[in-house]
């Protein structure tokens, strides 16, 4: 999945960008850093978090990724951090919202969010960096 955010401010604990609820994938904040996190399932792991930080008032184009062994977070056309997976993408039948929350309604994105992209394979680095 892929969007556009600018943070208006980071106020609250894992605000949510793109989500399937808390029991499947999201694309949030890391808890209450000035990073992203892009989860697949249940839980905190599998996930990976970035290290770039978001929370600047700037807008990022934000991707998460996982293509069946690997989640990778791009930030801004580049790879912020991957790590090895081995789990199946967890599913619900929660809605998909965008910059909230099904299970949490108090993680409410606060800022903008933009060009919002969903696909059903893998991007690679090129088609990544065609975002832009």
């Amino acid at each position: 999945m892929a969007a556009w955010i600018k943070a208006k401010t980071f106020d609250k604990e894992r605000q949510a960008i793109v989500t399937k609820g808390g029991s499947a994938w999201r694309l949030h904040r890391n808890l209450t850093t000035d990073n992203i996190r892009f989860n697949i399932t249940y839980g905190y792991q599998p996930s990976v978090i970035g290290k770039v930080n978001v929370n600047d008032g700037q807008w990022h184009h934000v991707v998460g990724i996982y293509d069946g062994t690997r989640l990778c977070l791009y930030v801004d056309g580049r790879l912020d951090n991957s790590v090895e997976v081995s789990k199946s993408i967890g599913t619900n039948d929660k809605p998909v919202y965008i910059g909230g929350h099904s299970e949490q309604a108090e993680r409410c994105w606060n800022g903008l969010i933009d060009d919002v992209r969903i696909y059903d394979y893998a991007l690679s680095q090129n088609e990544v960096a065609a975002l832009l």
